[in-house]
């Protein structure tokens, strides 16, 4: 291309682009009016989210310059275990983008920069896309398709993500570009089904939920292809559609590498909250009633309806214009094809069932058959289906607009429609939050070192959940001060990232304290001794308080336990510093309380050994545990088993080989020598890795249950948590998961000769009496002779009968369930109260095993404690 030529595009470009981003960019100031005046301290948005989804900003530039690490994990929060990102609502590619903004202004600014941008790409995008559809059927108007892409960036449902703070899901600008180029795969080449791929991948690296979307949308488009023009589907469209399946494939494969790791470790968490589907749903009146951020029609809508309407609302202007666009006749097939994916993708919006007046009914709709295709059900909320709708909706009312300039006095007719439509999707003013951090955070992050800062109230949270309390802007803080926190938001998790703070000592007892519940002096004495222990496990320099949600009683107990010196007070926030421990030689001891800190979940739970010491199995080849290491040479001594004679390990320390360990079938210390250039600040990760060995021939264990006379022939672990300890519940024979994790009793027959699992049952005792005889009439029905395993789950006692109890008393328990606690034995059919192994709890997970303590049908060693120190020299 030649100079004049180059200059030339350029000149149409602004000529015909350059008013549609400018008339854009002025929508964009007006429409997010203040946020243009406090671009430098506020965010948009109310509730929960935006602190969150502004930290991500940070944590990409952070992850990757200052650290040197993938942005696609994190143990900066959730600390020391980590959280996967990718299950979270990260926005990479917004991370990405935002870098050079962050060095200019700061995070603050560059968040409100990107929803700016975020706003006039994808309304532009869809100028394209509507521009492109009306050409392919010699209609030329810009200004249709203009007011198509207005539709589609700044109508309500957009808004209100921009006002709930969910800055992930308002970051839909790629989705209309890559609708563009996959109507373009017709052309010669493969160019426009690569730039698909691309926009695909830039679309799941900015929200992966909308992969899901961008995969039915496909499949949909595909399916139109294949019925009303195959003469589309020719190899020039095969070679676009596999540069776009190649490029989608490439561009993604480091998420889903990610995403497959965690699953594979903890399984597929994903739909945890699905069953909360109808909450996120849309109502037929949804589409038609303004949302409550309109500013004149707001207070009436919600006299009407209760319906989610926020991201729903189609508004009246537009469906008019759908429709006039849908009955054009110059654009029938390419109306009725966009015309079918709105009803199609507003049906999903409704959910699973159809909800009218807020009365779930019988209904089944298109939602339900989604919730059984792996990945596509990660998507919890029908009413997110609202970007493929209003994106439908774009294209026909870019038609209805052309339709009418091409009519006699057409076009006073759109220009009432325009006002119309204007009118009726305000959403103003738009809520601002100030995201301005306390001046003692400076101090803080001037502070040499990586350690931990603890904030109060001290919680986790995913989009369902909250462990704990939070204060929601703390996690943002971290922007400031760049140490690491306990404590942390994500979307999505395992239990695990849940269960391992809720076991810890102090931690625990803070939770405990911000749900309302007391601790007692025993309590407060142990948390005393094992305070210190914690303090240098996570080196916990500062303590964060905000005032207004964190109650009296906690403040107290962190000032009692804690060696703290106050450096900052204003109306919302007191920091203390905490005063430095010497360093001492540690020693881990698996079975006591602390242990669970050094423990990751590649480790069974605690059991003693006959020499009277405590041991946990590992259950993976590669087996982790974290020491808080001093700055000089250190020697780790390990008290190791191996399932198997002379089996090799070799010992890690934060990568560093510190050698290989040749371990018996015997308990047998071991030392190994570190050099103090293989320590890091915070805690270490040691490493144990070695092969695996199946469960069943590992037989160097305890089968004996309780007091019963008999021995077990396959290992058999049981947990019951209460509602505090964790609400959840697991039964492993032979190193099986036997029973979903359910409220209520769970009792498993197993054949006392072969180890079969007989029989599985589940009785829900807090909701129904009538479980109580079921119960019963399970237990009456096994023989004499036959081992059951069973656990209380969340809270058994509400309902529970007497009739229940006597029948569990004839499986050789005794404990006492009271108000929800957690239950867990082994027992026999016929054995006398008492004579079961047994265990009830309502703090911590109650929990017994025959054979080894593991969830795993594998072993690779057994570790019977740790010391570390100083070599001495």
């Amino acid at each position: 291309m030649t100079r004049p030529q180059f200059v030339k595009k350029i000149r149409s470009f602004l000529r015909r682009d350059g008013i549609v981003l400018l008339v854009y960019s002025l929508l964009a100031l007006l429409l997010t009016y203040p946020l243009i005046t406090h671009l430098d301290t506020h965010v948009p948005g109310r509730g929960i989210d935006y602190p969150a989804l502004a930290w991500n900003l940070w944590w990409v530039k952070f992850s990757v310059l200052n650290l040197g690490l993938s942005p696609l994990y994190t143990d900066y929060l959730f600390y020391p275990i980590g959280i996967n990102l990718v299950a979270f609502t990260a926005t990479f590619l917004n991370g990405v983008i935002s870098i050079p903004l962050q060095f200019l202004f700061g995070v603050i600014v560059a968040n409100n920069l990107i929803i700016y941008f975020t706003m006039i790409v994808g309304g532009y995008g869809t100028f394209l896309l509507a521009r492109e559809i009306l050409a392919r059927h010699s209609i030329h108007s810009d200004f249709a398709a203009a007011l198509a892409g207005a539709f589609y960036a700044f109508s309500a449902w957009h808004i209100n993500y921009i006002a709930a703070g969910q800055f992930n899901l308002f970051s839909n600008e790629w989705l209309p570009f890559y609708a563009l180029c996959l109507i373009r795969s017709d052309r010669t080449g493969w160019r426009n089904g690569a730039l698909a791929g691309l926009f695909f991948a830039m679309t799941a690296w900015t929200e992966l939920t909308f992969i899901s979307f961008l995969g039915i949308l496909t499949a949909l488009y595909l399916m139109y292809l294949a019925l009303a023009n195959r003469d589309v589907l020719n190899k020039r469209f095969a070679l676009n559609f596999a540069a776009l399946v190649a490029v989608a494939v490439i561009g993604v494969s480091p998420l889903a590498i990610s995403l497959l790791g965690d699953t594979l470790r903890y399984g597929y968490y994903l739909t945890s909250g699905l069953e909360y589907a109808h909450f996120f749903s849309a109502e037929p009146i949804s589409f038609l009633i303004p949302s409550a951020q309109h500013p004149l029609l707001g207070e009436w809508a919600t006299r009407i309806t209760k319906a989610n309407t926020s991201y729903a609302f189609v508004g009246w202007a537009g469906l008019i214009l759908a429709v006039l666009g849908f009955c054009a006749q110059r654009a029938s097939r390419q109306a009725h094809l966009w015309g079918a994916l709105a009803i199609v993708f507003a049906l999903v919006m409704l959910g699973p069932m159809l909800i009218v007046g807020g009365h779930v009914t019988e209904i089944p709709l298109p939602f339900a058959a989604l919730r059984v295709i792996p990945f596509v059900n990660a998507n919890r909320y029908p009413v997110r289906f609202n970007v493929l709708l209003m994106l439908a909706l774009a294209v026909l009312i870019a038609f209805g607009a052309a339709r009418l300039l091409s009519m006699r006095r057409g076009t006073i007719t759109l220009g009432a429609l325009g006002v119309l439509l204007a009118f009726e999707q305000l959403a103003l003013p738009i809520p601002l939050s100030d995201l301005r951090a306390p001046t003692a955070y400076q101090t803080i992050h001037a502070e040499p070192g990586d350690f931990t800062v603890l904030d109060l109230p001290l919680g986790w949270r995913n989009s369902i959940v909250i462990q704990g309390k939070l204060d929601f802007k703390s996690q943002f803080f971290q922007a400031v001060h760049e140490k690491r926190l306990i404590s942390g938001q994500t979307s999505r998790n395992p239990t695990f990232k849940f269960q391992y703070f809720l076991e810890l000592p102090v931690i625990n007892s803070l939770i405990a304290l911000e749900t309302g519940r007391e601790t007692d002096a025993t309590r407060l004495a142990q948390d005393r001794a094992a305070a210190p222990e914690v303090q240098r496990f996570f080196d916990i320099r500062y303590i964060q308080v905000q005032r207004a949600r964190t109650d009296a009683p906690v403040l107290q107990y962190v000032q009692e336990i804690f060696p703290l010196t106050e450096i900052y007070l204003d109306e919302e926030y007191i920091i203390y510093h905490v005063e430095a421990l010497s360093p001492s030689p540690g020693s881990i001891d698996p079975q006591s309380e602390t242990a669970r800190m050094f423990f990751d979940d590649t480790w069974g739970r605690p059991q003693r050994a006959a020499p009277g010491f405590g041991y946990r199995w590992a259950t993976t080849s590669a087996a982790r545990v974290w020491l808080p290491l001093s700055q000089a040479d250190s020697r780790i001594k390990l008290r190791l088993m191996s399932p198997r004679p002379e089996q090799k390990v070799a010992v890690r320390l934060n990568n560093y080989p510190a050698g290989t360990l040749t371990v018996g079938d015997e308990w047998a210390d071991y030392v190994v020598d570190i050099p103090a250039a293989a320590r890091r600040e915070g805690l270490s990760e040691l490493v144990l890795a070695t092969g695996t060995t199946p469960l069943h021939a590992a037989r160097r264990e305890n089968y004996a249950i309780g007091d019963t006379g008999l021995v077990s022939p396959v290992d058999i672990v049981a947990t019951g948590a209460g509602f505090h300890a964790g609400k959840f519940g697991q039964i492993f024979v032979a190193g099986r998961s036997v029973i979903p994790d359910q409220r209520g009793y769970h009792l498993v027959a197993i054949d006392p000769s072969s180890g079969n699992v007989d029989r599985v049952a589940w009785f829900d005792t807090f909701a129904d009496p009538t479980e109580s005889a079921r119960l019963a009439e399970f237990v009456a029905q096994l023989p004499l002779g036959e081992i059951v395993a069973g656990v209380a789950v969340d809270d058994v006692r509400h309902k529970l009968q007497p009739v229940a109890i006597d029948a569990l008393r004839q499986l050789g328990v005794q404990g006492d369930v009271q108000f929800r606690e957690g239950h867990a034995f082994v027992g026999v059919k016929g054995a006398q109260p008492g004579q079961a192994l047994e265990q009830v709890d309502g703090r911590w997970p109650a929990n017994v095993a025959v054979g080894k303590n593991v969830c795993s049908a594998q072993v690779s060693l057994a570790l019977g404690g740790i010391s570390f120190g100083q070599v001495d020299r």
